[in-house]
């Protein structure tokens, strides 16, 4: 497959399931063609359109605003939505269908063992609730450490099937993939189909479970806010940017020894962090407290998102060091809002920004190395020797939303229609 589209696998007789799978029908048409405003022409084997229920840890995080995202597009083509998490807090009334975690933590308790072992069962029967109060058609996982095994349960008990997008934080991840790999191979092999966020991330998955067959890439897309025409300031010349939960993935050690040498260069140098409320303690254990000393500012990139939105409209550039990326959905945030990427050529961005992006790191294998080769790319950003717009505009234009929209709703349309197919 081509990086960033479909190449027209299932129209081509190869599915996105395994052979395995009884609704991993082949695609008829090419992902790529719309049909319009409406439902019409997806193979929908009657009216209405089928209820679709998105599954994701939260209402927050790169793979849950994905999954919002797409319901969104889908709601627009008529599609019935709802989102089910984990996440008390805000939940939105005909919208969410909240799991509550406490019954789970409470067995946990009354056993004397970790939660993770002793809320399986009530996480299996928090979903069948959930399809209690809204009986939905097809179930799309955009977490399978989350909603793998209650899925799978939900499946045998009321025949719904469900299809897995694989993210980073699933395949990425040696918890599920490594250590728990012969479950991770069950529930993905009876899934009505597997898609992938990136063609990296369809590359690691079949290395670390041979014989999957093929898996069709859907790549996540620009969200419909950052479509909205702006208008952006001039940027600061040395006002830099981070957005991540500084999550050890995420290096941070790695981007503050960067800017420490950017800063060494550029004393006027500013690194804007966005952050979680736990992101923020993470850096005060590295830094300590005086912030504003080595020309640090923290934000709330959840809690504020128009804060997160000024900085981006005075930011030079955006930086990122993590040791891998799925996608890297931050990236479409930042080049939405104008913000060249500096970043570590790690994952799957080169596939998204382009393997001669100028402004990809090479690693070296050594964290010294590494840091000074990112803080030379940051300073030549800081110093004007950037990215054009018409580079970040053909970056953009891949993935602008509604093809990959249209892509989700054919698939959508063969899982049913062969579902159609089995109860009659």
């Amino acid at each position: 497959m081509a990086h960033g589209r479909l190449d027209g696998a299932f129209s081509r007789g190869a599915h996105c399931g395994f052979s395995v799978n009884p609704y991993a029908a082949v695609m008829d048409r090419d992902f790529n063609e719309s049909d319009g405003q409406s439902v019409a022409g997806y193979g929908w084997p009657a009216e209405p359109p089928a209820r679709i229920c998105m599954g994701m840890l939260a209402r927050t995080g790169g793979s849950s605003v994905v999954a919002q995202e797409l319901g969104a597009g889908l709601s627009s083509l008529g599609f019935p939505v709802r989102y089910c998490h984990l996440d008390a807090d805000g939940v939105r009334p005909g919208i969410d269908l909240h799991v509550d975690a406490a019954p789970g933590n409470a067995s946990s308790a009354l056993l004397d063992v970790p939660p993770a072992l002793g809320g399986g069962v009530d996480a299996a029967t928090g979903l069948l609730r959930a399809y209690e109060r809204w009986p939905f058609d097809l179930f799309h996982l955009h977490s399978l450490q989350v909603f793998g095994p209650p899925a799978l349960m939900l499946k045998w008990m009321r025949s719904v099937p469900y299809v897995v997008t694989c993210h980073g934080s699933d395949v990425l991840s040696e918890t599920l993939m490594d250590r728990n790999r012969d479950v991770a191979e069950a529930l993905l092999r009876q899934a009505a189909a597997v898609t992938c966020v990136s063609q990296h991330l369809a590359d690691v998955l079949q290395r670390k479970i041979p014989g999957l067959g093929r898996v069709a890439v859907i790549p996540n897309f620009v969200r419909a806010a950052w479509r909205q025409p702006r208008t952006r300031r001039r940027p600061e010349p040395a006002r830099f940017l981070h957005v991540s939960s500084l999550r050890s993935v995420k290096r941070p050690e790695l981007l503050l020894e960067s800017f420490r040498r950017v800063r060494a260069v550029r004393r006027e140098a500013t690194l804007v962090i966005a952050t979680t409320a736990m992101g923020r303690e993470r850096l005060r254990r590295i830094v300590g407290d005086d912030l504003q000393k080595q020309g640090l500012i923290a934000i709330d990139g959840v809690a504020d998102p128009e804060a997160l939105s000024r900085e981006y409209r005075r930011a030079c550039t955006l930086l990122l060091t993590s040791r891998f990326e799925g996608f890297g959905l931050v990236v479409l945030e930042a080049l939405a809002h104008g913000v060249p990427v500096a970043a570590m050529a790690v994952g799957a961005l080169p596939e998204v920004l382009g393997h001669d992006w100028p402004l990809l790191v090479d690693e070296c294998g050594d964290d010294d190395a590494d840091a000074a080769a990112m803080a030379a790319v940051a300073l030549r950003a800081a110093e004007g020797d950037s990215v054009s717009p018409e580079r970040i505009a053909a970056v953009l234009l891949k993935y602008d939303g509604p093809s990959q929209i249209t892509a989700y709703a054919r698939l959508y349309g063969q899982v049913i229609s062969g579902r159609a197919a089995d109860a009659r």
